[in-house]
């Protein structure tokens, strides 16, 4: 647990070096328990797009791909849970702290109006493009929307998002990387992401 407790520490301090934290999870024997946490940090607290983690930590586990997608799904549904009780519980005291800390009075606004106007449909854009989303957590929790409605939003669409790199990374290997080092790079890449996990999704199910 102690390890597990300064890892996380780690993590923190990595995350405005995705490169180095995907090779220093890549490095730790305990990678797939790491990577959880990082995706319960992304979900809530760290300003970083996973996806930048994720696709050199994939392309370094071509094995693994499919299980580095379920176990980033999982750390990040842990994180949501948590994010929706903190707008449920707490809005008034740390809800607004995690808004005004992380710079999210804008992007909270905006969607809480969306949100007010489309419920389901507005958690699952924000659940798949780069748009923060603990705004939506705190304001699915503020709201009192139906626990199992948000969750079963968050697997449909952090699941796309994230089978969908893992596709990604399958069909493109290291040229996935090139999205990467373009500007811009981690909102083209899921955009590219969410093309891909919507084809899988249509064969999937003819």
């Amino acid at each position: 647990m102690t390890g597990l407790r300064q890892e996380a520490g780690g993590l923190r301090r990595l995350a405005r070096r995705p490169a180095d934290l995907a090779r220093r999870l890549n490095a730790a024997r305990h990678r797939m328990a790491y990577l959880g946490i990082a995706s319960v940090l992304e979900t809530t607290v760290v300003p970083i797009a996973i996806e930048l983690v994720l696709v050199p930590f994939m392309l370094a586990n071509p094995g693994r791909i499919w299980t580095i997608a379920t176990v980033t799904l999982i750390g990040c549904l842990i994180g949501a849970s948590a994010g929706y009780l903190l707008g449920l519980l707490l809005f008034d005291t740390a809800g607004l702290w995690v808004i005004r800390t992380l710079d999210l009075g804008a992007a909270y606004d905006g969607f809480a109006e969306r949100f007010a106007q489309h419920g389901f449909a507005a958690i699952l854009l924000v659940a798949i493009t780069p748009i923060p989303f603990q705004v939506a957590m705190l304001a699915a929790g503020a709201a009192d929307y139906p626990f199992a409605l948000f969750m079963l939003a968050c697997v449909i669409a952090r699941g796309a998002r994230y089978y969908g790199l893992a596709g990604l990374v399958l069909l493109a290997g290291p040229r996935a990387t090139d999205w990467l080092a373009r500007g811009g790079g981690a909102g083209r890449l899921a955009a590219v992401t969410a093309v891909v996990a919507i084809v899988i999704l249509v064969f999937a199910l003819v």
